[in-house]
């Protein structure tokens, strides 16, 4: 019998429950999901706040779904920065996670455009629902090992 991929949603915030139920409800029959990071074969980061050291890295695929466009706006508080700077556009970029912080391949970059009226805060919650359009178009995929990054 072999071993089922163990799979797990990390997040501090509601997206990352959705992320975690539809996540849930749609693995494949050779996965389950893991009750912490640490069991984990496979990591989906959604807005977590921790960062993950290279050792815990090693033999585990990670994926982070972050708030701006990479490589330019890597950390937090990406939305408030594309306001200040009087960006045109933002977006989440999907990325596999590496020993650095938000250095890693990207996998997709999903842009929307900023209106006049947007805030930090209007930016964010577009970004959160656009997160789990991505999460919905990838996480089979993902989970798989069916796509393609590229380096920053």
């Amino acid at each position: 019998m072999s071993q089922k991929t163990k799979i797990f949603v990390a997040s501090i915030r509601p997206i990352g429950d959705l992320c975690r139920k539809y996540a849930e409800t749609n693995l494949p029959n050779n996965c389950v999901m893991a009750d912490n990071p640490s069991d984990a074969d496979i990591i989906f980061s959604v807005i977590y706040d921790k960062i993950f050291s290279e050792k815990f890295l090693q033999n585990k695929r990670c994926y982070n779904f972050h708030c701006g466009i990479l490589p330019y706006y890597g950390g937090s508080n990406s939305s408030c920065w594309s306001i200040i700077n009087k960006d045109n556009e933002y977006g989440i970029t999907l990325h596999e996670i590496d020993a650095g912080l938000d250095t890693g391949p990207v996998i997709e970059i999903r842009k929307f455009r900023i209106q006049e009226n947007d805030t930090a805060h209007s930016l964010y919650t577009k970004g959160e629902k656009v997160i789990f359009e991505m999460f919905y178009d990838w996480f089979i995929k993902l989970v798989s090992g069916d796509y393609e990054a590229r380096p920053q």
